[in-house]
């Protein structure tokens, strides 16, 4: 919320999905090959990703500091006035680890308010880029789904 250098924001969000990633594959373990795909598919997104805005950004170097329509402090404050409260106002929803609940959505909360709050495009797309990672954490925690009912194909609610 507080960078003004889309480099450093790009970093940053790229830092983020390498955590998300390395935290997928080491929570796989003996419980799911999923974890270790979706921790390989944040990885590579921590890089693709990255490496492509970075990309734009070297292709539309602007000639000054990029100019906020906000001083930065009022930015944070403004993000942080959003997403602690959404946060601290999420229940428990199920998910395996405890306390993951409110980080999730403080990530996603966080995200949007980045994307709403900034003026600048590229900030925008590392905003929703945050909110996914939100996303990423709460899936990450998920129970492990249902099983097939042998009989049906469907879900079965019965352990």
């Amino acid at each position: 919320m507080v960078v003004r250098r889309r480099s450093v924001a790009l970093a940053l969000v790229a830092l983020q999905s390498v955590w998300l990633g390395v935290h997928a594959i080491t929570s796989a373990g003996d419980r799911s090959t999923a974890l270790l795909v979706a921790g390989g598919v944040l990885l590579a997104k921590a890089v693709v990703v990255p490496v492509g805005l970075a990309l734009v950004v070297l292709r539309t170097r602007e000639a000054q500091r990029m100019t906020s329509e906000r001083h930065p402090f009022a930015r944070l404050t403004l993000a942080l006035a959003i997403a602690l409260p959404v946060a601290a106002l999420v229940p428990r929803f199920g998910l395996v680890a405890p306390g993951v609940e409110r980080p999730a959505v403080g990530l996603v909360a966080l995200g949007i308010a980045t994307a709403m709050a900034r003026r600048a495009a590229i900030f925008q797309v590392l905003g929703f880029l945050v909110a996914e990672n939100g996303l990423y954490l709460a899936a990450l925690s998920a129970p492990a789904g249902c099983r097939p009912s042998s009989s049906s194909g469907w879900c079965s609610t019965s352990s």
